[in-house]
């Protein structure tokens, strides 16, 4: 679900996406017009190209996998497409051209005819070409169904959050870090939906309420 809703992986009307980008003052308005495919989020990739993605892929056959993801040039010609799988809760792309993909339950445990989703193991790490590199499906210690907060470091480095049962796991490259309980004022679970890093301090987003964590006393 997104958003509360099952959304189409095809529009039944052309709809135009129009990509703002921000740079040193600077706007520049990409128009991509008469598209059907739903997309769901954007990122930028290798040599100034532009990277959409799906968030839902309908499995048909082993033959007929829709192709959920796009990179473009900036003249809107489509460079190649490819599928990330379904459930796609965020993307996010290093500066080493890594992709990494984050799904919700749907995604894990399969819907839209995936009754063997490659996405099953929550995180999946693909090549600029889309060819699957890594994921944590030979995991054995966490059992993930759903994957929050992507964001990366100056060195390329990846990092997220695992949602588990009642307890949310701060992970980097693949290797847990710290294991932190985040909990509100209220006592009710942090979900943060967003996550950033100011040196040693960590940001979390959880709807409009910010919370800081200092990483290196656990405060």
């Amino acid at each position: 679900m997104i958003n509360g809703c099952f959304p189409a992986t095809v529009t039944e009307e052309n709809y135009s996406y129009h990509v703002v980008h921000m740079k040193d003052g600077k706007k520049t308005v990409v128009h991509l017009p008469e598209e059907k495919w739903n997309y769901h989020y954007i990122q930028p990739i290798e040599d100034g190209h532009i990277l959409l993605v799906g968030a839902r892929s309908y499995y048909h056959d082993a033959q007929n996998i829709e192709e959920n993801t796009g990179v473009y040039d900036k003249n809107w010609c489509l460079i190649r497409s490819f599928c990330l799988g379904d459930g796609i809760e965020h993307v996010y792309v290093t500066k080493n051209q890594e992709i990494w993909t984050e799904y919700f339950d749907e995604g894990v445990f399969g819907n839209y005819g995936w009754e063997e989703p490659i996405s099953r193991s929550g995180l999946v790490g693909w090549d600029a070409p889309g060819r699957k590199m890594d994921s944590l499906e030979e995991d054995r210690e966490y059992s993930i169904f759903e994957c929050l907060a992507p964001n990366g470091d100056a060195e390329g480095e990846i990092w997220f959050f695992l949602r588990f049962l009642s307890c949310t796991v701060m992970v980097m490259n693949i290797k847990v870090v710290h294991e932190i309980e985040l909990i509100q004022p209220d006592g009710t679970p942090v979900t943060p939906q967003l996550v950033s890093n100011r040196e040693n301090m960590l940001l979390f987003l959880d709807g409009d309420e910010l919370y800081m964590f200092e990483a290196n006393s656990g405060a």
